[in-house]
């Protein structure tokens, strides 16, 4: 396991606020991710994401595809 030290910029997990609920969501693919709150959210657009199990659209910070 790499120290924090080692990893570089790629190995780090890119965190997304959700401006709508004040929580963090963590990508878990270029299109999904989880909350902390245990909700599973589908990016739908840089700054738009649905959560998968109500459909209640949210504002978040830039979730943009891997470069």
């Amino acid at each position: 396991m790499k120290s924090l030290n080692e990893m570089g910029r790629s190995d780090m997990v890119k965190f997304i606020y959700d401006c709508d609920d004040n929580d963090i969501i963590v990508p878990i693919s270029p299109s999904l991710g989880v909350d902390l709150k245990g909700n599973a959210m589908m990016r739908v657009g840089d700054n738009v994401a649905v959560e998968v199990d109500s459909g209640e659209v949210h504002v978040v910070s830039s979730w943009k595809d891997e470069e």
